[in-house]
């Protein structure tokens, strides 16, 4: 696609789909607000259920985007490595919070 703008006389090479690249956006934006109110917004009052539940979404959706990632374009790839680092600070954030809520059970200090 070849857009020239007749004012600047400035010719703009697209190499991919303006409303793929947007799309990846939107599904990227729709994503953190998710994550958000997961996290943030949760009725769970235990921080390591609510990683826990974005592990479980996450996970599967990074590791899905990993095994598509070999012919996909850039803005593909980017989704990808978003996914890859969202689901690594979810499962770091279940396994610290987990290891410290179970140190409390099991020193009688608290309920799991």
């Amino acid at each position: 696609m070849v857009i020239q703008h007749a004012e600047h006389g400035v010719v703009s090479f697209w190499r991919y789909p303006q409303g793929a690249v947007v799309t990846s956006c939107l599904l990227v934006a729709a994503e953190a607000v998710v994550l958000w109110l997961i996290m943030c917004r949760s009725r769970t009052p235990r921080l390591w259920r609510r990683s826990l539940i974005c592990v479980m979404l996450t996970v599967p959706a990074a590791l899905i985007a990993m095994m598509l990632l070999m012919h996909a374009p850039p803005h593909f790839g980017y989704h990808a490595i978003w996914l890859a680092n969202v689901a690594a600070l979810s499962l770091a954030t279940f396994l610290l919070t987990g290891i410290a809520r179970l140190c409390l059970w099991v020193g009688g200090r608290s309920r799991p």
